[in-house]
């Protein structure tokens, strides 16, 4: 995953929080095709929103990234071990929110999964 300000930064530098977490709910969204990286490989099996009005229903946190809005990171998990499992469940994932005291523009996540 990679996370990051995408908007001009405020005129004094701020925090911004990523916190990934289990969700159980889709949440009120615009529903998004995830592409594949090799050509040969199917589309995606999961359900994937983003840019959420109504947030999905939030569970446990699984990872929180407190970042200045000058800074971007990326986070690869090495193996299986510390990899994010989704459980083959109905709308039931991993979901990323960024929230700010004094952000007032957009960020962008990417995320790269294997099926």
């Amino acid at each position: 995953m990679e996370v990051g300000a995408d908007g001009a930064p405020n005129a004094t530098d701020c925090a911004i929080t990523w916190e990934f977490v289990r969700n159980t709910t889709v949440g009120t969204g615009t529903a998004v095709t995830p592409s594949p990286l090799d050509l040969a490989d199917t589309a995606a099996g999961l359900v994937a929103t983003a840019n959420h009005t109504a947030e999905p229903t939030i569970g446990v946190s699984l990872m929180a990234v407190a970042l200045n809005q000058r800074n971007s990171q990326r986070w690869i998990a090495r193996d299986e071990k510390s990899s994010m499992i989704v459980p083959a469940t109905t709308v039931t994932g991993i979901g990323c929110r960024a929230y700010s005291p004094t952000y007032a523009s957009t960020g962008v996540v990417t995320l790269f999964f294997a099926e």
